[in-house]
């Protein structure tokens, strides 16, 4: 009746009676008993709240009690010994000779604790984070935050100080976020923002090792808002964070983020004519342009980082941009100019000796390879990237080679294999957190679900990827993603369906400016409107759609997918009612599959047996 039916209040009121002796607990062999001293009764006044009870519970704590949970709770829900013996001694004189050993202050604060514990405001713990140190924690968390909001804020900025030079000696620290945070935390709490500032990055910079990049991405924003409140920001770390800040937001899609801190990197590298740094702020907005489809104003961006690193004498912000540059051909299906800019890179990148950055330029490479229907260079170059990248835990890395070797899995017909790749760069994908990676992954285990004869788990994977891409603003994932629709749709016969899906990949792949890709949907929309047409005027629209797939690879000089959209209109032409009839039609479809067929010998004398014939149906 007293706590009203509130389980707190109640549980206050028997730890009253337990601190003022109407309540006593015996030891009777064994069995805990409690004593009620009916006498004592009505010298007790009890809470009518909550809050009340916390008050009371407080006020019965003797002066020396208080000041030390006062520390307590500015250290946190959990504390520790250490951390209370520094707050002690900021204000102390040493003894003349320290000779170790348990000192006086140290048994006294263990005392107190000792008897808090008995009393359930704290609870030792069993183990402590830092080693040789005794862990505590808070039995009740309101009792924490009203001694915080009972303690002044001079000493409050005192604890907080003597907490973080505390801290920042414990040896675990620099190797976890967490305690990194909490270090940044009682640092901006003492006043001291710039070290703050610092805590926060380097805390960022771990939690980013680890691909926690939500995590990282939060603790990069509390490091450069400290560093914008302080008069003398260390510049330096201001850029990197921005790099890193950049780089996590990406990972996370957040795109319009991301761009705006490699902007302001940009603009203050700008302002202190650091050309290396701006090299790097150029090239990554470079990237995010190219990984986002606006190929015309990553090609600008890359150009100008080239020109940066060429001036600042940057040899691997040399390499690194030859790279991007070398990628972006191949996204632009130039692979003549994508293989020279490659080479070169992975020369530079050999010389210097980083492996991860060896592994990404092989990893390109195998790309060029891959579709310029080398199929045992992309190959032996994915493999050889694949080594270094799990021999140095580059998951990320690892992620992505997986992914490109079940593509050539899918070239080859092996569907299987390629579905077991698929699945194992997804399940690493999803360690990393990568979203953009994730889509990318999905439309691939959706696209090979298709081919297995899986229709309805395939458009499941490919819707996932869909609203993935769309929600990341990735225009170039988003439009693979409805390709792979319109063909699982196409399977189902749902034509309707599979021509929408397979025109709006057109519309995208156009506003991307990826011929390549742009190319290959033409083929795709080619066949759903064969497909779905009984004649007439959908035979014509299917065949000025394979003829404009053409013209784009005889442009781009792709021979693999050139065959593929010649194999695509000589089965066009047959279908319709003028191959029987006119010999010229006839004529063409013949000529059309003997330039196919004449491509896929010399591609199959490339692969080496690596798939036959069926090599090349995608």
């Amino acid at each position: 009746m007293l706590s009203g039916g509130n389980p707190a209040l109640l549980e206050q009121i028997v730890r009253i009676y337990h601190d003022t002796g109407v309540l006593e607990t015996t030891d009777d062999f064994g069995d805990e008993r409690w004593a009620v001293h009916v006498d004592k009764l009505a010298q007790v006044k009890l809470p009518l709240s909550v809050e009340d009870a916390v008050q009371a519970r407080i006020a019965a704590l003797a002066p020396e009690e208080r000041e030390l949970l006062e520390r307590a709770a500015a250290m946190g829900g959990v504390f520790w010994l250490g951390g209370l013996i520094a707050i002690h001694r900021q204000t102390e004189s040493p003894p003349e000779v320290w000779e170790g050993g348990e000192a006086e202050d140290v048994v006294l604060i263990r005392q107190l604790l000792t008897d808090l514990v008995e009393r359930d405001y704290v609870l030792r713990l069993p183990d402590s984070t830092f080693a040789g140190d005794e862990e505590y924690v808070f039995k009740h968390n309101l009792e924490r935050e009203a001694l915080v909001r009972l303690s002044s804020p001079a000493g409050t900025r005192r604890y907080h100080r003597a907490i973080s030079e505390w801290l920042a000696f414990r040896e675990s620290v620099d190797a976890s976020e967490e305690y990194l945070e909490m270090l940044a935390r009682h640092r901006e709490k003492a006043g001291a923002v710039a070290l703050g500032a610092a805590a926060y990055i380097k805390a960022g910079d771990v939690a980013r090792s680890r691909y926690a990049n939500a995590k990282a991405a939060e603790l990069y924003a509390k490091g450069l808002a400290l560093l914008e409140q302080c008069d003398h920001a260390d510049e330096d770390l201001r850029l990197t964070a921005l790099h890193h800040s950049g780089d996590v937001l990406q990972s996370l899609g957040r795109n319009d983020e991301a761009y705006r801190a490699f902007v302001e990197m940009l603009t203050r590298a700008w302002r202190l004519d650091l050309r290396s740094k701006g090299g790097a702020a150029h090239s990554r907005v470079g990237r995010l342009y190219r990984e986002t489809g606006r190929l015309e104003e990553a090609s600008r961006q890359l150009t100008a980082a080239l020109a940066l690193f060429g001036q600042a004498e940057d040899e691997r912000g040399i390499a690194s941009t030859l790279d991007d540059i070398g990628k972006l051909h191949w996204l632009k299906g130039d692979y003549p100019l994508a293989l020279e800019y490659t080479l070169r890179s992975l020369a530079m990148r050999r010389k210097i000796g980083d492996r991860r950055s060896i592994a990404l330029s092989l990893n390109n490479l195998g790309l060029v390879h891959q579709d310029s229907g080398n199929y045992k260079g992309a190959l032996d170059a994915f493999e050889q990237a694949l080594r270094i990248r799990r021999d140095i835990g580059d998951l990320v890395g690892v992620s992505i080679t997986l992914n490109n070797l079940g593509t050539v899995a899918q070239d080859i017909r092996d569907d299987k294999k390629a579905l077991g790749l698929f699945q194992e760069a997804y399940e690493v994908a999803k360690e990393t957190g990568d979203r953009n990676r994730i889509a990318l992954i999905l439309t691939n285990l959706g696209e090979t679900h298709n081919r297995l004869g899986d229709s309805v788990k395939a458009i499941g994977m490919l819707k996932q990827a869909e609203d993935l891409a769309d929600e990341l603003g990735d225009r170039l994932g988003l439009a693979e993603a409805v390709r792979g629709l319109g063909k699982a749709y196409l399977a189902r016969r749902e034509y309707t369906k599979a021509r929408e899906c397979t025109q709006r990949a057109v519309e995208l792949f156009s506003e991307t400016e990826s011929k390549v890709q742009l190319g290959v949907a033409l083929r795709s929309l080619g066949e759903v409107t064969t497909a779905g047409s009984a004649g007439g005027a959908g035979l014509r629209d299917a065949s000025d759609h394979l003829k404009r797939s053409i013209a784009i690879f005889e442009e781009v000089g792709n021979e693999v997918e050139l065959a593929r959209s010649c194999r695509a209109y000589a089965e066009l032409l047959r279908q319709t009612p003028e191959h029987a009839t006119n010999p010229a039609i006839a004529a063409e479809a013949k000529l059309l599959s003997k330039r196919a067929e004449e491509i896929f010998a010399k591609m199959r004398a490339s692969a080496g047996g690596l798939g036959g014939e069926a090599l090349f149906a995608r």
